[in-house]
């Protein structure tokens, strides 16, 4: 982490780092717990028939209601987690593949290849 963001700012942002990494791998036990501890031995148990049960009764609508409930309360928590490994893979792997496609689109047809860097009235192409 030091290598990316600096020494200086490592040591003033360095426990911030840390906390949001630690939040992710927390967020991603949560899933992984539910899952292993909850869904899959219920599902081992009583089957998939309970999702959609030939014959409705007390146990099945209870089950599908908590199950519904427990889903929700899990998987919004960790969207969170899917937008930030969604943002870091664009930044990492989009951001290159566009600004190498860019130069590639613009060799293919024909035209010099041009960098604009800066903002507004700012901007300069290189």
């Amino acid at each position: 982490t030091q290598a990316v963001v600096g020494p200086e700012n490592f040591v003033e942002y360095g426990p911030l780092i840390a906390g949001g990494l630690l939040r992710i791998r927390l967020e991603l036990c949560v899933v992984e717990s539910f899952f292993n501890e909850a869904v899959g031995p219920f599902i081992q148990q009583n089957g998939i028939g309970w999702v959609l049960p030939l014959h409705e009764s007390v146990e099945t609508f209870l089950a599908g209601t908590i199950f519904a409930l427990a889903t929700t309360f899990i998987l919004v928590g960790s969207t969170k987690i899917v937008s930030v490994i969604v943002t870091y893979g664009d930044a990492f792997v989009g951001g290159p593949c566009r600004l190498l496609g860019g130069f590639a689109f613009d060799r293919a047809l024909g035209k010099p290849v041009a960098l604009d860097i800066g903002v507004g009235r700012f901007k300069k192409r290189l």
